[in-house]
C-alpha cells in the first residue's frame, strides 16, 4: 500500500512539476486538443473491454483470473478498429465537439483506448497477485514518461501531436513495463482461445450490469471538456484542461495520502466498533474541509495570479477558470477521499445511481448552453455549479449510508 501510493504520489508530482514547462512550450489550443482527444478516448476505452477488466479481481480462482485476463487482450484486439471507425464518424459528424480533433486522433484514439485497458487489466492482475512492485512500477512509468514526453515533444515543437504523443506514448510505455514485470500469459492455442471465450461469456451477466456504471462514471467526468468544446474554441478547452490538471492533482494525492488510510481504517473499525467508524468518518471530513477550504480560497482569491506566475501570462485564463472552479474544487476536496465509504458499506450501486443523475443535469447543461447561448464564463460556471451540488451530494450519500447501514461488516 505504502510504495503503490508512494510511486502513484511521486508519478503525480513529477507531472505537476513538469507542467510549468510545458505551458510554455505548447499553447492554448494543443492543450485542448489534449482534453478532447483524453475525453473521447477515455468514453471509447469502454468499448474495447465491456467491464471484462472488473472481472479479474472478482475471479474465483488465480486460473479463472489469468484467463480472464487473456479475454481481455482478445477483445483489445478484436474491439480497436470498431473504436477508431467511431472516432472517425465522430470526427466527420462534429458531435460533441470532435469536429474541432484532426482526422489522425481517430487511430491514436483507437491505439490510445487499446493502451488504457490493456495497463488496466494488467494492473487489475498484479492487484490480484499482490505483486505491489509491479503496481508502483506501472505508476512511476506512466507519470515519468507522460511528462518527460511533454516536455521533449515540446522542445521539438510538434504542437497538438507532441502533447497527444505524448499521452500515447507513456500510456504504451506503461503497457510494455507491466508485460515486462508480470508473468507471461497463458500459451495462445486454439484451446486457450476457445477457454478465453467461454470463461468471457460465463461472465457476461457481471458486464452487462458492471458496463453502465463504469460509463457513467466515466462520463461524469469526460462530459465537462465535451461542452466546451461543442460550443467554444479549441484553445479555451485548452484553458479548461490545464485547469482541470492541476486541480485533480492534489485531490489525487489526498485519496492516496488521506483516503487510502482513511479507507482502511473505517473499514477495520466498522467491522468492530459502528460508532468509532462514524468518529472517524467525520474527523476526516473535518480535516479535508477545513484544508480544501484554505486551497479554495486561495484560488478564488489568487487563481489569475497564481496560474500567470507559475504557468505563464498567456495562461491568466485558465487561473479565470480556477476561480469560478474554486467552490467545486473544495466540495471534490471534501467527497472525493471518503466516497469508498459506500465500497465498504456494500452499496456501490448508490454511487452508480449518483453518477447517472449528474451526467443528466450535465445532458441539461449542454442544452442550455445551447438554447440559451450561454457564453463562455456562464458554462463554466454552470459546470462549477454541477460539480459542487454533486460533491454535496455524495457527501450527505456517504453520511447517510454510514447512520443508517447499521449492522457490522463480516
Amino acid at each position: 500500500m505504502i510504495l503503490t501510493g508512494g510511486a502513484a504520489g511521486v508519478a503525480q508530482l513529477f507531472v505537476l512539476a513538469t507542467t510549468p514547462i510545458a505551458t510554455r512550450l505548447f499553447d492554448g489550443e494543443a492543450f485542448g486538443t489534449l482534453g478532447l482527444f483524453m475525453a473521447f478516448s477515455n468514453i471509447l476505452t469502454i468499448g474495447v473491454h465491456f467491464g471484462l477488466i472488473d472481472t479479474i479481481l472478482a475471479a474465483k480462482d488465480d486460473d479463472e483470473a489469468e484467463t480472464l485476463l487473456l479475454a481481455v487482450f482478445l477483445s483489445i484486439a478484436v474491439m480497436s478498429v470498431p473504436v477508431g471507425a467511431t472516432m472517425f464518424a465522430l470526427i466527420a459528424l462534429d458531435l460533441f465537439g470532435a469536429g474541432a480533433l484532426p482526422i489522425w486522433t481517430a487511430p491514436a484514439t483507437a491505439l490510445q483506448a487499446a493502451c488504457v485497458a490493456a495497463v488496466m487489466a494488467q494492473q487489475m492482475a498484479a492487484i490480484r497477485r499482490r505483486t505491489y512492485r509491479t503496481l508502483a512500477g506501472s505508476h512511476l512509468a506512466l507519470g515519468l514518461s507522460r511528462g518527460g514526453g511533454q516536455i521533449g515533444f515540446g522542445f521539438l515543437g510538434l504542437g497538438s501531436i507532441g502533447l497527444v504523443m505524448s499521452e500515447l506514448g507513456s500510456r504504451l510505455v506503461t503497457a510494455l513495463v507491466l508485460w515486462h514485470l508480470s508473468p507471461p500469459l497463458p500459451k495462445l492455442d486454439r484451446k486457450a482461445l476457445r477457454r478465453a471465450a467461454s470463461t468471457a461469456l460465463g461472465w457476461r451477466r457481471f458486464m452487462v450490469f458492471r458496463t453502465p456504471a463504469t460509463l457513467l462514471g466515466v462520463l461524469k467526468v469526460s462530459f465537462p471538456p465535451l461542452l466546451i468544446g461543442a460550443f467554444f474554441m479549441v484553445d479555451q478547452v485548452g484553458y479548461f484542461t490545464l485547469t482541470t490538471a492541476v486541480l485533480f492533482a492534489p485531490i489525487g494525492l489526498l485519496q492516496k495520502a488521506i483516503g487510502d488510510v482513511f479507507t482502511g481504517n473505517y473499514s477495520a473499525a466498522r467491522r468492530s466498533d459502528p460508532r468509532e467508524a462514524t468518529r472517524i468518518l467525520w474527523r476526516t471530513a473535518a480535516g479535508l474541509g477545513g484544508l480544501g477550504f484554505l486551497m479554495a480560497a486561495a484560488l478564488y482569491w489568487s487563481g489569475p495570479e497564481l496560474f500567470s506566475v507559475v504557468f505563464g501570462a498567456p495562461w491568466r485564463s485558465s487561473g479565470e477558470i480556477a476561480s469560478i472552479l474554486a467552490p467545486a474544487f473544495w466540495a471534490m476536496v471534501l467527497a472525493a477521499p471518503l466516497s469508498p465509504v459506500l465500497n465498504v458499506l456494500r452499496r456501490p450501486d448508490l454511487l452508480m445511481w449518483f453518477n447517472a443523475a449528474a451526467v443528466v443535469v450535465f445532458i441539461f447543461l449542454y442544452w442550455a448552453t445551447g438554447f440559451w447561448r450561454l457564453d463562455f464564463k456562464a458554462t463554466v460556471g454552470g459546470i462549477s455549479t454541477i460539480i459542487l451540488v454533486s460533491n454535496l451530494g455524495l457527501f450527505g450519500l456517504v453520511t447517510l449510508a454510514d447512520r443508517f447501514i447499521h449492522e457490522r461488516m463480516d
